[in-house]
């Protein structure tokens, strides 16, 4: 029996059933919120922290009298932003969204207000940019740009014809809608819209409907998921005509991370009254050009067409309609990329200019509007002879246009979401498959084509219509019991049955790190790119994402013409990252030491890159400095850990910099430092190297370069292939190399690895690259989980930089000192005594 059926024979009165709908909506908010959190989903726009207090603020607004509903939900918009941006932060950004408002309502004529808003904008902009820095707005542009300036065209354009100012409440709270401080990305709402909708429905039936949105964006994003961490390859990955397609497809069905975002935001609003129409529609399913452009992102289209389609199209009229259809669409897509370039603008500080983003649009734009005038004419011959029969002739191609459609949208999304033209390019490459691949393709296109043409014949008069009638028809009830399904499936130690990779697939969906891998398919493409992390407003405040310019420019450094291509100055003293740095007399980041070795003192080189060298921290804090300290308090004689690390060397760097600098010094022993992800940060520094105009001396290094064929105006996803058969065993060449060279020189090689921030517990390279070094002779260090239990954010530079701040490397050095002296024998430390304390 029907829970609604239920719930009348149990309770008569009015006043029981709205509390039944309170408890029940409540219930279900709660649960689904939880799920949203055990899933650690989009955890970085920090919407988890958010939930309990949108929860209670859910309770609280129910019980409120309509005139009181509004108010009270600017003031939880404000009280959530006060509580994830800050105190100060916060209050700038609520007083610029007043003073833009205020701005919109100025008792000046319309045409003046305008040219004010402009000029506003515009400044606002070169603040973005970083032309201007204004304190304390420079650090919250991007939290403007996303929750005011993208809306705010809409809202001048409604004030021409409606300048009355009745309902102050109403369009506060049309800037600040509850979820947009957690998201860069966020429905362009319409603001006559926002108004109309507004409790325009049952109360019942609003909640219902917005319960069912937030569902069903946890189910997009869950998919993603899916979608991401075990079907979705690697670009590198793609090698034949199967995994191109699978990459192709799956890319983009990557939009549903997007779909997943808007269906939760407007699920969120519609508790609070804000019954806003749907915003995608089954856009997989798109028949034509003109039907994906309706279906996609409805909210967009509609402003383009409000602000830029219908004024044109009035215009050219007097031309003729086809002529008019023509010129306004395509002028309308040049404002659609446009805004795109506006909305990256205050997401990444510039304009989005990328030649394969402006094809795309396009050959979208030009493809919309060649369907735009044939429907012109399509629509007159139907008003002639209208045709309601559908006899098979009519289902096939119904069938068949949908599949075309999302072929073709395969094709140019993959395009779009490419580094550049010449990758796509690459890409297609993989196309050109042997005939039983593609016979074998063709054959499961025919299948899933056939299973199609059963399943809308089913839709129409089948099982599946009645499936999708009944579901309709109890679709409150069915909707309760999936959100109790899917708490259900949260829960590992219930679904560990379901395993990949002998882990519990709910515990990997569950994972919330983001490592190297996922960072090479997410920045990729438009929205991949904008919809990282590292986007997120919260996350750039006080920093653009790069960081303050100059960042990353060290003025310690000069270039040579050998294979290190660069090295630290001797003597100097810069401020690198805001800290001082300073180098020896022999340019080395580190103390004074002489050439010859002091009697009674253990010498120990130190080979790496921007780690060891301690990029973002200050002299004496990197963890060779604490790792050192710590010997000699611990010794009563002396330890020397000298640093040879240079930011953005790797192996190669270190095989000459042990040959031509490290043996000079006799060390005792030589730490040679690995990190996550070895083979990937081994194959870009080859790139960039063979790609380079330094002169290759080692006979190994010339013929991989030979062999792999690599040459400068390849993309670096084709240099990157071309490569990837050969970095093992130049990892193999280059542990051998200094491992006998330290041999030749009674030196005890060590290996070290030590597990880079932000990239994730799962290593991929690491038994690999433990086995090549182990079994080249070195001595081996692992110093994993090393910043297990330990909060992220306390532990890294900067938010936009995840070198290791001194915390970090005091962790780091900790951690080596003890692994050191519990390899004392090793090392012949054993005839050291340890300081009387």
């Amino acid at each position: 029996m029907p829970i609604l059926s239920i719930q009348n024979r149990l309770f008569q009165s009015e006043r029981a059933k709205v509390l039944f709908d309170y408890l029940f909506l409540m219930v279900q908010t709660a649960i689904l919120f939880y799920v949203f959190t055990a899933f650690k989903l989009e955890r970085e726009s920090q919407l988890n922290k958010l939930l309990p207090i949108i929860w209670l603020g859910l309770g609280v607004h129910y019980w409120l009298p309509k005139q009181y509903k509004m108010p009270f939900f600017v003031l939880l918009s404000f009280a959530s932003i006060f509580f994830l941006a800050g105190l100060i932060n916060a209050a700038v950004l609520i007083a610029v969204g007043l003073f833009l408002i205020l701005l919109c309502h100025l008792p000046i004529k319309y045409n003046y207000r305008l040219l004010l808003i402009s000029a506003t904008v515009l400044g606002l902009i070169m603040v973005c940019i970083d032309k201007v820095y204004v304190y304390p707005i420079s650090a919250i542009t991007t939290l403007i740009g996303t929750m005011f300036l993208m809306r705010l065209f809409i809202y001048v354009y409604e004030l021409k014809y409606n300048n009355s100012f009745d309902n102050i409440w109403q369009r506060v709270a049309y800037f600040f809608l509850l979820p947009n401080v957690c998201f860069p990305l966020f429905p362009l709402v319409d603001f006559k819209a926002f108004v109309k909708t507004y409790y325009n429905t049952k109360t019942r039936e609003l909640h219902a409907l917005a319960v069912r949105r937030i569902f069903r964006g946890i189910v997009h994003l869950i998919t993603y998921r899916i979608i991401y961490f075990f079907i979705l390859p690697e670009p590198t990955e793609i090698h034949d005509l199967y995994s191109i397609i699978e990459f192709a497809v799956f890319s983009y069905m990557l939009i549903l991370r997007l779909s997943g975002i808007f269906h939760l935001s407007l699920g969120i609003l519609g508790l609070f009254g804000f019954n806003l129409p749907e915003i995608f529609n089954n856009y997989f399913f798109a028949s034509s050009f003109n039907d994906l452009w309706r279906r996609v992102n409805l909210y967009w289209r509609e402003a383009l067409m409000k602000l830029v389609y219908y004024p044109l199209y009035f215009k050219f009229k007097k031309l003729n309609k086809r002529t008019a259809v023509a010129i306004s669409v395509i002028i309308v897509f040049v404002f659609n990329w446009a805004l795109h370039g506006y909305q990256w603008l205050w997401i990444r500080g510039s304009f989005y200019l990328a030649p394969n983003d402006i094809l795309f649009w396009s050959v979208f734009g030009i493809a919309v509007m060649i369907n735009s005038v044939y429907l012109q004419k399509e629509h007159q011959a139907k008003k002639i002879n209208p045709d309601t029969s559908e006899p098979f002739k009519v289902v096939f191609l119904k069938v068949l246009k949908p599949f075309l459609m999302f072929s073709f949208m395969v094709f140019i999304w993959m395009m779009w979401s490419s580094t550049s033209i010449a990758e796509w390019l690459y890409l297609l490459s993989f196309f050109s498959g042997t005939t039983s691949e593609w016979l074998n393709v063709l054959l499961g296109f025919t299948a899933l084509f056939c299973l199609s043409i059963y399943l809308y014949y089913s839709y129409k008069s089948g099982l599946l219509g009645r499936i999708i009638v009944f579901y309709k028809k109890h679709i409150t009830p069915i909707t309760a019991l999936l959100t109790c399904l899917l708490l259900l499936v949260s829960f590992p130690s219930i679904t560990s049955f379901i395993r990949f990779q002998d882990q519990p697939v709910v515990m990997l969906l569950q994972e919330s790190e983001v490592n190297l891998r996922d960072k090479k398919i997410m920045e990729r493409g438009y929205y991949q790119e904008l919809l990282t992390d590292a986007n997120n407003p919260l996350n750039t405040l006080n920093a653009r994402l790069k960081g303050p310019k100059n960042w990353n420019k060290n003025k310690a450094y000069i270039k040579t013409n050998n294979i290190l291509q660069k090295e630290f100055k001797a003597n100097t003293e810069v401020i690198f990252k805001l800290k001082h740095l300073s180098t020896n007399q022999h340019g080395m980041r580190d103390k004074d030491y002489t050439l010859q070795k002091p009697e009674d003192t253990y010498r120990i080189a130190l080979l790496g890159g921007s780690y060891e060298m301690g990029a973002g921290v200050g002299d004496n804090e990197n963890y060779e400095s604490v790792a050192e300290d710590l010997l000699n308090d611990h010794y009563d004689r002396e330890f020397e850990i000298l640093n040879f690390a240079v930011g953005g060397y790797h192996l190669i760097e270190n095989v000459y910099n042990t040959k031509f600098n490290v043996l000079r010094f006799k060390p005792d022993a030589l730490i040679y430092t690995a990190h996550s992800n070895e083979f990937y940060r081994m194959k870009s520094r080859l790139i960039d190297l063979f790609t380079s105009k330094v002169e290759i001396e080692d006979p190994f290094l010339r013929k991989i370069k030979s062999k792999s064929g690599i040459k400068g105006r390849m993309c670096r996803l084709e240099k990157d292939n071309r490569l990837k058969p050969y970095i093992k065993s130049i990892i193999e060449w280059g542990y051998k190399t200094i491992a006998n060279d330290c041999k030749t020189n009674g030196i005890k090689p060590i290996w070290v690895y030590v597990p880079a921030l932000g990239d994730g517990n799962y290593d991929p390279d690491f038994d690999v690259v433990s086995s090549i070094a182990k079994e080249a002779g070195f001595e081996i260090i692992i110093l994993k989980d090393l910043f297990k239990n330990h909060n992220f954010k306390n532990l890294i530079v900067a938010p936009w930089d995840y070198h290791p701040n001194s915390n970090g490397h005091r962790i780091i050095g900790n951690k080596l000192f003890k692994e050191i002296v519990a390899r004392q024998k090793e090392l012949k430390l054993v005839a050291w005594k340890k300081k009387k304390k």
